[in-house]
């Protein structure tokens, strides 16, 4: 669900922000120093560092829903959960990160709530709006100071995004986990060498966690 509403995001200021893919990036992973030090060009951040429940939408613990004059269904109804980011801006120069982060702003300023039929994956089947908080006072106690306190990287000015969505309690989600393995390949260094010469390379497969993965020596 988190990933669906990234990539929500993401398509969401491209194309109403008119930036240009092959020119600017858009990460979501922690902006982190070893992260920042890896960036080759323009990047618009979208830092996920906080999932609480929306206490103010909370629904009824049970809602009946009639079906003839005898007969009901009785079902817990969605909680609304408020997923926040810290959005920043990384370039070479503070007027690009400036421009950058002007652009996203304004961006997602012009979209006070995503329809489920503009959005991704899962998100596409709820009932409701996911409407987006955009650089809005905090109504908790969130020191950005703190935040970026804990990456052990230099501060950037940036502003807060609080996106809100469903999270339906009686709907059971059979998906593969997303594992890491690592595939030695290599070459003999002749007919009767036993061992390869390998380097490591790392790659990820979706799968069951509990089947044990195939595997082959030459």
């Amino acid at each position: 669900m988190i990933n669906d509403l990234d990539t929500t995001l993401e398509r969401l200021i491209y194309n109403v922000g008119n930036i240009p893919r092959t020119e600017v990036d858009i990460s979501f992973e922690q902006p982190n120093r070893d992260w920042s030090t890896r960036l080759s060009r323009p990047t618009l951040n979208l830092w996920a560092f906080d999932i609480r429940e929306n206490l103010k939408l909370r629904p009824n613990p049970l809602q009946v829903q009639p079906k003839d004059a005898r007969t009901a269904t009785v079902y817990n109804p969605p909680l609304r959960i408020d997923i926040s980011y810290w959005v920043s801006a990384w370039a070479r120069r503070v007027e690009d990160e400036h421009s950058l982060l002007w652009r996203g702003l304004a961006a997602l300023k012009k979209t006070p709530s995503v329809k489920p039929t503009d959005a991704h994956g899962e998100l596409r089947y709820a009932n409701l709006d996911i409407p987006l908080k955009v650089a809005l006072p905090s109504e908790g106690a969130i020191n950005i100071s703190d935040l970026w306190g804990v990456l052990d990287n230099s501060m950037k000015l940036g502003f807060l995004v609080v996106a809100t969505v469903e999270m339906d309690m009686d709907m059971a989600v059979d998906t593969p986990l997303v594992l890491e393995q690592t595939l030695r390949v290599g070459q003999k260094a002749s007919r009767t060498e036993q061992r390869l010469a390998t380097i490591d390379v790392e790659f990820t497969k979706k799968g069951d966690p509990t089947a044990q993965p195939d595997s082959t020596e030459e």
